[in-house]
């Protein structure tokens, strides 16, 4: 599955990707807006052709034939304005063609529960996959965290306090804490997990093992 942004790009654009992508293989992309480019001015911005990774959505769907998944948010995305207002959208992004949900990354599995309850209830009935990021180094809560805008709940705030000096204790730590988050999703029924790797197979392949 291939991520796409189109926060940048034209219709064109666009359709020369979803050919390459077709042409080796690759048969399922997830599709989000993207972040604004730094060399975008805040006009090209507000003219972009594709507003919304909905619109992306549909236009794929319209003009190829590629699988569909999108983006969700536990917490809300941070441009939202409100945790209904963006599970309505999450309903648009189905309601245009999306497959499937890969749900941005959460440290406190209590707030997954709520955000699943309350999207079956606005008739959302695709796969939810959560989102997991391992935090094996304190200045990831300082980066990668607060970009996601991602709670951080005590538990793992007193992890990075004890281990964030020490990072062999701190990487081991950040491994158990995404292992326990795993068990116990998987013992409440959630079937599918997204790990967020960082180009980091090892850690990964740690997880994986030690996953009941």
């Amino acid at each position: 599955m291939a991520h796409m942004t189109c926060v940048g790009s034209t219709e064109e654009d666009i359709l020369a990707v979803t050919k390459d992508l077709e042409a080796v293989g690759v048969n399922h992309v997830l599709a989000l807006r993207g972040d604004k480019p730094r060399d975008m001015s805040d006009e090209q911005f507000e003219q972009r052709i594709f507003p919304h990774a909905t619109d992306l959505i549909h236009f794929i769907n319209q003009n190829t034939n590629l699988i569909v998944s999108a983006s969700c948010y536990p917490e809300k995305h941070p441009e939202a304005i409100s945790m209904d207002s963006d599970i309505a959208f999450m309903k648009m992004k189905q309601d245009m063609g999306a497959e499937m949900f890969i749900s941005q990354l959460f440290f406190d599995n209590s707030d997954f529960y709520r955000f699943i309850e309350r999207a079956r209830r606005a008739e959302i009935t695709v796969p939810i996959v959560a989102g997991i990021m391992p935090i094996t180094s304190a200045k990831q809560i300082g980066s990668t965290v607060t970009l996601a805008g991602s709670s951080v709940p005590k538990k793992l705030a007193d992890i990075c306090a004890k281990y964030g000096e020490s990072p062999e204790d701190m990487r081991k730590a950040g491994i158990a804490y995404a292992i326990d988050q795993i068990n116990d999703l998987k013992r409440c029924g959630m079937g599918h997990i997204h790990i967020y790797c960082m180009n980091k197979p090892k850690m990964t392949k740690e997880i994986c093992e030690g996953i009941c």
